[in-house]
């Protein structure tokens, strides 16, 4: 038995010890411990969850620590369905932010149908270098929030790969400070106070990729929208408009050429947490989360991905974007630049869930990511 297996079943030989000295049966315990081994086994050699301390340190929280679970199924005995999955996060930061997350995926219906979504609460505190893609280093000032979200999408299948479907999205932005007489003190900026939006869209959905957790080849395109409202209980009146477009390429076996698309473009009167932003763990890893935003959004990520020593992979990555006000104010002297390296270690081979370490670096700036799965 490895170490990994013995690990697992810890939990089974507890109970099997509790029972044996309960009825002072030798041969009860040995029957006992045989029966439980074998289903510890057999739930460790499967592997369908993962628990893990998380440690990580990026540019928004400092040193991070916390509790991160996954849990893996299906949701039906049909082997070919692909895979469920919950995803629990409790973290606390070296910057005294709490944040908790859950997120799902679950596919029904012999694929027919895609529940997805995130339900988020955090006690929050980040830099505000107010809005634009040119905001100086200078404006940089710390805001204190609370946030509350809840998005939640579901899918229909029209054919095998396509998808159609309704997102509904609550937002809450409370118990805001900053600093008095800073940019969101003394500037006319939407959300500046708190905010509530609730907003109600439609998707279409193309996805070709042959495991949604870590993929190898397909295509993935993702076109949505959402309608914020008062009549969905929003005090703020915008439209959002999102694409996100996905391509994978295996050009030899286990090394795959990964990119990715998105534009993100809104109107209205949009509040400054929910306006289109640059940096962060998911595009232009190296800039600190929102440290450029604005109305709208284009960015542009690659990634090369190739094993190096049986459970051990590389990946390289470059990425650049740009924020403006206006759609036809997007130009080529803007453009921002990121670059960096991904370590990866295989820990659930089946389901090709890898978790990994990140680090990205752009213009004066730097920033290192961890976690489970793939960026995108």
């Amino acid at each position: 038995m490895t170490a990994r297996q013995l690990i697992g079943i810890l939990p089974f030989i507890v109970v099997t010890a509790f029972c044996s000295a309960q009825n002072d049966s030798i041969k009860k315990s040995a029957d006992t411990t045989h029966f439980f081994s074998k289903v510890g086994n057999k739930i460790t050699a499967k592997r369908d969850w993962l628990l893990g301390i998380m440690l990580n340190r990026t540019p928004e929280t400092g040193f991070l620590t916390g509790l991160h679970y996954m849990q893996f199924f299906k949701m039906s005995r049909d082997s070919n369905l692909r895979t469920s999955n919950f995803d629990f996060t409790f973290s606390y930061t070296q910057k005294k932010q709490v944040i908790v997350m859950l997120n799902n995926t679950l596919i029904f219906k012999e694929g027919k149908y895609i529940l997805r979504g995130t339900n988020a609460y955090k006690k929050w505190n980040e830099y505000f270098w107010g809005i634009g893609n040119d905001a100086p280093e200078s404006n940089k000032e710390l805001v204190n929030f609370n946030l509350r979200q809840v998005t939640q999408r579901f899918s229909r299948a029209i054919t095998s790969r396509l998808y159609a479907g309704i997102q509904y999205q609550y937002y809450q932005l409370s118990e805001i400070s900053s600093p008095s007489g800073g940019l969101l003190d003394s500037l006319p900026i939407a959300g500046a106070q708190g905010s509530l939006t609730s907003g109600v869209g439609a998707h279409i959905l193309y996805d070709s990729r042959d495991n949604v957790i870590n993929s190898y080849k397909g295509f993935y395109l993702d076109i949505s929208n959402y309608v914020n409202d008062k009549h969905f209980g929003s005090n703020y009146n915008f439209n959002n408009f999102t694409i996100d477009a996905r391509r994978y390429i295996q050009i030899f076996p286990r090394r795959i050429l990964a990119l990715q698309a998105i534009m993100n473009f809104n109107w209205g009167d949009v509040p400054f947490k929910q306006m289109a932003s640059i940096g962060g763990e998911k595009m232009m890893r190296g800039y600190y989360y929102g440290r450029y935003r604005d109305y709208n959004m284009i960015a542009f990520q690659a990634e090369y991905r190739f094993p190096v020593w049986r459970w051990v992979g590389l990946c390289v990555f470059g990425s650049c974007g740009e924020v403006a006000g206006k759609i036809n104010q997007f130009n080529t002297r803007n453009v921002l630049f990121t670059y960096g390296i991904c370590f990866r270690i295989l820990w659930i081979k089946h389901e090709r869930v890898n978790v990994g370490f990140d680090i990205g670096v752009g213009k004066h700036t730097a920033g290192s990511y961890g976690g489970t799965g793939e960026v995108f």
